[in-house]
């Protein structure tokens, strides 16, 4: 019985050391091959065999690829099984590692029911658990002992499939023609890991093989209808793979798709040629297909990584268990007692930067990444990108949007401590110290005074801050005990979220973010295959609204302004800012002495044994604070109101964003000082850290609040009545400017029906508006409509009030409201309605009133928006999986399901 070795090289010279090692392991053999070949390839090196030793009839042919190192005994242990089954005539070896032979890289391959390739034996030590194994339905040709004769019956040559899928058709035609796959167990051939068999494909050549074998064993016209709809299955099933966390499939899933859809007929042209004795035996292949386990080991062995998952629970149960141990939820309890002035009375809240939002999501979702904007006359811009995280705040209370604003005002600094908690709890594991400075940052005057003020998206920003340096350092693998977590995707589907919601609120905060990330890229820069998903979501939502005001309108300085109703902030000086960005109130002075105590008790951090650290936290909490100062002296062009038809307001950009990212920085380096201190200096940081902090709780306790609090009404209930038929119901309101009693100069406002919103506030609008006033005539003749009704001269205005579509008057309550309506009661087209709860309301009695039409409200910019910001929201919900054998729970399906469509390895 003569054994011939090939080895198989494509490149000759460049394989030369790796050729060298195959012979140098054939020559070892306890038992060597008869005859010895080099060849580029099985079918050159038959060819060659047949040349070299006519006269010899070989029985045997062993093709190894160059750099195989068959273990000594390898051939021996094949010889071996060939004798114990004469029947065999594809012998096959374990596939072991170089440098661990005792670990399995490979033992034989089958597939699943959808005919998907996998290798049921991977990365595993060998303790003879396989040894068992008698029959595989396929393996990798290369180290395996071919028997000739059946691979001349076979009609082996070259095929323009890759190996693998080639490797299986002939291991199934060998099966159907009463051959045997057979596995010899003390046979070891050692690879280096994924360079032969299965492990060596791409995820595409494993999808193609799939699709081949499925198309080679199955009904022909359902390969062909499969084909035809292979496109349309792919892009469902990568939402799928966005869902369990794999999207560095998605590539190979959709190119399969598409290679499917393109090339259907000539792959079920290439079909293997099958008798029908040999297609009705294909049933009885299938006790060879893939079991449960074999699915599930495979899972387990290529993707799960088992240690990781229970690691990265155990991580999670810990801190959640530690926040509640620490008495979390009762600070949280008493921070609520604490902010009692910001109770929600009502369901919205208005006042300052606050107003409530629409009564339906509906009407938030229409101003989400719309490309109209209703203010004024309307105009043709993108919204902003606080549009869409109002509609996310609408989600929470979807019966009542506006009372999740409500709410989040109210609970702003328990929510502030409890991310913060979060956040703290990477720097060090002491409970009390993390307590200690997730309460400093809570009450962080920056945070307290945005609360005061209604500055609804800097609050959210401040909450959401400490959550998003937590995702980001999950990614980077940053933090006291840096762990392996397995669910890498579900951080960066949150962290992308969390930066998009963060900028889109606190757009102030923006660049300082941007430079952070890039420098934290940089500098672990074997993580950028994940850090560079994290700006699209922000990119998504900021570049239409970015070009059309930096470049159309040609305002940069507006993309900073801070989203809400139009509202100055205080000027402050440098140290105010630094101790902590109080507001303008009573106790003022006072809440800077917590920052003085936080600040000066963090200057220790920079003396610890992570003082690197810390110097680095100083230089980025004194940036901060100095681009506050610069953002505090920015003057901000904005309308008073949208649809204002009288001059713009020059407003102060708020430091309040940017001074509560130094208050939680200031905070890390508080829980970095005291950690390293000294009992003695501990116990002293801490007890007077908690006094400063009860101080300005005290001192939060007794402020008022400036806020107040309805239904979310904005309008006469007659205006609502009739805006709920007809949503083009507009209302002009006139007002006289403020310190004037000249009625002539009076704002003119063209107001929906429906009333004012927060959605409604656009800063587009008002960057374009000193350009708009000026080419459009209609804001002109707007103003002249309102002085011919304020001076009741006998004046005709029933075309004006035609034109611009307007059904009611309403001059709202104020010192000068008697005096207007006394002058509008003389005007003959309006009808006097009474004085309501808003103000002095008017109808018009013309019955023709020409309304302006609602532009369509989706675009292909809202259509991207929504798509991306959906893929990545489905990124973000987390996907728990079992690290054990499964206990016969929904969960071992779900790993089964999966195996079954993605592909293992994949």
């Amino acid at each position: 019985m003569a054994v011939a070795a090939i080895v198989v090289a494509t490149n000759l010279e460049a394989d030369e050391s790796q050729i060298s090692e195959t012979r140098r392991a054939l020559a070892n053999q306890s038992y060597p091959a008869d005859f010895v070949v080099l060849a580029e390839s099985i079918q050159a090196g038959l060819a060659d065999l047949a040349a070299q030793f006519p006269d010899v009839t070989i029985d045997w042919i062993w093709p190894l690829s160059a750099g195989m190192q068959p273990v000594e005994g390898a051939l021996a242990g094949l010889l071996e099984a060939t004798e114990k089954s004469p029947s065999a005539t594809w012998v096959v070896p374990k596939l072991v590692r170089k440098g661990n032979e005792r670990e399995i890289e490979e033992y034989g391959l089958t597939v699943t029911r959808a005919w998907n390739p996998i290798s049921p034996v991977s990365a595993e030590l060998d303790q003879a658990q396989h040894d068992d194994k008698e029959d595989f339905l396929a393996a990798t040709l290369l180290g395996s002992l071919i028997r000739t004769d059946a691979l001349r019956e076979a009609g082996f040559g070259p095929r323009k499939s890759n190996d693998l899928t080639n490797d299986f058709r002939l291991a199934i035609w060998m099966r159907l023609s009463g051959h045997r796959v057979h596995a010899a167990p003390n046979a070891r051939v050692a690879v280096s890991s994924a360079s032969v068999g299965h492990a060596a494909k791409t995820p595409l050549q494993l999808r193609k093989t799939q699709i081949e074998l499925f198309a080679s064993y199955t009904n022909p016209l359902f390969a062909l209808l499969g084909g035809l709809l292979a496109p349309v299955a792919a892009v469902v099933y990568s939402l799928w793979l966005v869902l369990v966390k794999r999207p560095e499939r998605i590539p190979s899933t959709l190119a399969a798709g598409f290679w499917w859809f393109g090339t259907s007929f000539a792959i079920v042209a290439r079909r293997p040629k099958l008798s029908s004795a040999q297609r009705s035996g294909l049933k009885s292949l299938r006790v060879l297909f893939a079991t449960r386990e074999d699915i599930q080991r495979s899972i387990r062995a290529k993707v799960e990584q088992p240690a990781a998952i229970a690691e990265a629970e155990t991580e999670a149960s810990e801190q959640s268990a530690g926040f509640l141990a620490s008495g979390g939820f009762w600070y949280m309890l008493l921070l609520a007692a604490v902010s009692w002035q910001l109770w929600p009375k009502d369901v919205a809240v208005s006042g300052g930067a606050a107003l409530p939002l629409g009564d339906s999501l509906a009407q938030l979702f229409s101003h989400a990444g719309a490309s109209w904007q209703r203010s004024g006359f309307g105009i043709a811009a993108p919204s902003d990108p606080f549009a869409w995280v109002l509609f996310a705040l609408g989600l929470v209370t979807f019966w009542a949007p506006s009372f999740s604003v409500t709410l989040l005002l109210f609970l702003a600094k328990p929510l502030a401590f409890a991310s913060a908690w979060r956040l703290l709890s990477l720097v060090t594991r002491r409970r009390g110290l993390i307590t200690v400075g997730a309460l400093a940052f809570a009450f962080w005057p920056a945070l307290g005074a945005a609360a005061q003020q209604g500055r609804v998206g800097t609050v959210l920003a401040l909450i959401l801050l400490p959550l998003f340096v937590f995702t980001l350092s999950r990614i980077l693998q940053f933090g006291s005990s840096p762990r392996r977590s397995v669910q890498a995707w579900t951080w960066v589907g949150t962290s992308a979220l969390l930066a998009a919601v963060i900028s889109a609120s606190a757009p102030s905060l923006t660049p300082l973010l941007a430079v952070v990330i890039l420098l934290l890229a940089i500098y672990r820069f074997k993580r950028i295959g994940y850090l560079i998903w994290l700006p699209v979501p922000l990119l998504v939502v900021w570049i239409p609204f970015g070009w059309y005001v930096a470049v159309g309108q040609a305002q940069p300085l507006a993309l900073l302004t801070d989203p809400g109703a139009p509202m100055g902030a205080p000027k402050l000086s440098f140290l105010q800012i630094l101790l902590g960005a109080g507001d303008s109130t009573l106790f003022a002075p006072w809440s800077g002495y917590l920052g003085a105590v936080i600040l000066a008790i963090a200057l220790f951090a920079t003396l610890t044994r992570r003082s690197w650290t810390a110097m680095l936290l100083w230089l980025a909490l004194l940036a901060a604070v100095a681009s506050a100062w610069v953002f505090n002296n920015v003057c901000f062009i904005q309308q008073q109101l949208p649809g204002s038809s009288t001059a713009e307001s020059a407003n102060l950009g708020s430091p309040y964003a940017l001074a509560g990212l130094a208050g939680l920085i200031a905070a890390v380096l508080l829980v970095i000082a005291l950690d390293s201190a000294p009992k003695a200096l501990f116990g002293l940081g801490a007890s007077l850290s908690l006094l400063a902090t009860a101080s300005i709780a005290a001192l939060f306790f007794l402020q008022s609040s400036s806020l107040s609090w309805g239904d979310g009404t904005s309008m006469p209930a007659l205006v609502l009545a009739q805006a709920q038929q007809n949503p083009n119901t507009t209302v002009l309101e006139l007002e006289p400017q403020p310190s004037t009693t000249d009625l002539q100069v009076a704002a003119a406002t063209l107001v929906p029906g429906s009333g004012l919103h927060l959605q409604d506030v656009s800063t587009a609008y008002a960057a374009a508006l000193s350009k708009v006033s000026k080419t459009d005539p209609r804001y002109g003749q707007l103003g002249q409509l309102a002085a011919d009704l304020i001076s009741a001269n006998g004046t005709d205005v029933d075309k004006g009030l035609k034109k611009f579509g307007i059904d009611y008057l309403l001059v709202p309550n104020s010192g000068s409201a008697a005096m207007l309506g006394a002058s509008l009661d003389t005007v003959s087209q309006l009808e006097p309605v009474g004085v309501t709860d808003f103000g002095r309301l008017y109808r018009v009695k013309s019955s023709k009133v020409t309304h302006r039409g609602t532009p369509w409200e989706w675009s292909i910019t809202k259509q991207v928006q929504v798509a991306v910001l959906a893929l990545f929201a489905l990124l973000a919900i987390p996907t728990r999986r079992r690290a054990g054998a499964g206990s016969g729970s929904g969960q071992e399906d779900f790993d089964a399901f999966e195996a079954e469509f993605e592909g293992e390895g994949n």
